[in-house]
């Protein structure tokens, strides 16, 4: 699991504090005050969406009180609304010029949600292949806060023990490298729904993918689709140039206190070469995680800066169709061996925030398919800002290995992330 920085909840802890009270606007209603304080409460134990209902009526009532302009600004901003909570932080600067703290952290939301570079290595090791990995991504502003161009450029270098060529089936050790590149396109609506439309670009291929993602107060919905999309998660896929077409929804939801939820199905077809549709599968993945009250013993004992989550995944894919063929020996083999699997994990993650720069997690889990292996997981990962802009991030991390259940996948890594 990779950590990043504590989200920006800037004004939770003013507002908390007292520090950002217009005592004029707040004793003129007790009915305020108490509203504002529930949405407060709400906001601290993770009901984004009930305090937004209070604080959109408060709002109709009060449209020039600056807390609760506030606190709108952080309910959008701890659900991904970031260009919402930019304009209630404005809308707030504007009444209120001589506090200087909205417009101090209305430029915090931007830059940490700006346009970047971001660079990386990770090495791979499975049972039988090692495969390095070396990455290049960034997003670039075209207007203020609306739409952006990107690319995301990836390159890998494989060993592989044992694997079946797809022209004969026959059985031989692989090594090479592969590159692949992705340019999109993104905007981002008034309502915070965002688009994107993607081109794929590989030596032997070119694809297209669109995904629209629309918010709402309960959480998101992402649609996608993705045609030739270069897909190397599978070994076959990495030595002979694979791709997918995919059809996806993704459902985020944060409707329960302190708990995130997302639901992903997707109906996938793979292909290998200039051959299509070698396999084709129902994909379905669940993740839940629920963060424990600041307040709990753990947290407690570990200091400030200190948080720990509960986490249950599903990670299950079943193949409608896998095409096999046969090998100059009359074997019969499958050129992508497609499996069933349901992997189910279960798991703890703590993190701590030592210092203002630096934030360091650990995660440990276990996980088990129905279908098949098991295994435990870990990750230790470590966060350190090397300035205001400029982020690095060092991983290592165990889990089960998807393509074969009954082993495990190793990684270390580490990425650089500018934000200018």
């Amino acid at each position: 699991m990779k950590i990043e920085m504590k989200k920006i909840t800037l004004f939770t802890f003013l507002l908390l504090s007292g520090a950002a009270y217009s005592s004029d606007e707040i004793s003129s209603s007790q009915n305020l005050r108490f509203d504002m304080s529930k949405a407060k409460l709400m906001i601290r134990t993770g009901r984004e969406y009930q305090a937004q209902n209070i604080l959109t009526n408060l709002q109709a009532k009060y449209p020039k009180n600056t807390n609760i302009l506030a606190l709108l600004a952080d309910v959008e901003n701890q659900s991904g609304r970031w260009i919402n909570a930019s304009s209630y932080l404005f809308e707030a600067s504007s009444i209120d010029k001589d506090n200087q703290s909205f417009s101090k952290y209305r430029n915090e939301i931007i830059k940490y949600n700006k346009q970047y570079i971001s660079l990386g290595f990770e090495n791979e090791t499975r049972e039988s292949s090692d495969i390095k990995r070396s990455y290049l991504s960034f997003e670039y502003d075209l207007s203020p806060f609306r739409e952006y161009i990107g690319a995301n450029i990836e390159r890998r270098e494989y060993d592989i023990e044992s694997i079946r060529r797809l022209s004969d089936g026959a059985l031989l050790a692989a090594s090479g490298e592969v590159e692949k590149g992705e340019l999109f396109y993104k905007k981002e609506f008034n309502d915070g729904d965002i688009a994107q439309t993607s081109l794929y670009l590989e030596e032997s291929s070119i694809g297209a993918g669109a995904k629209y993602k629309i918010w709402n107060v309960k959480g998101s919905t992402v649609f996608a689709v993705d045609i030739n999309e270069p897909y190397w998660d599978y070994l076959e896929g990495l030595d002979a140039d694979g791709t997918i077409d995919r059809l996806s929804v993704k459902q985020d939801l944060r409707i329960i206190p302190r708990t995130k939820s997302n639901l992903t199905l997707s109906l996938n077809r793979y292909n290998l070469e200039d051959e299509s549709n070698l396999a084709s599968s129902l994909k379905a993945q669940l993740s839940v995680r629920y963060d424990l009250s600041r307040f709990n013993f753990f947290s407690t004992l570990m200091g400030d800066g200190a948080a720990i989550n509960l986490g249950y995944s599903v990670d299950a894919e079943y193949p409608f169709k896998v095409v096999t063929k046969t090998d100059l020996n009359g074997v019969i083999f499958e050129p992508l061996p497609l499996n069933s699997r349901e992997v189910h994990t279960a798991d703890i993650y703590i993190s701590k925030e030592f210092t203002k720069d630096l934030r360091a997690g650990a995660y440990i889990g276990y996980s088990k398919d129905r279908l098949g292996g098991k295994s435990p997981s870990f990750a230790l990962s470590a966060n350190y800002a090397l300035n205001d802009d400029v982020d690095v991030v060092f991983d290592a991390k165990r889990y089960v290995d998807l393509q074969n259940t009954s082993s495990k996948t190793d990684i270390l890594g580490v990425n650089l992330k500018w934000r200018y």
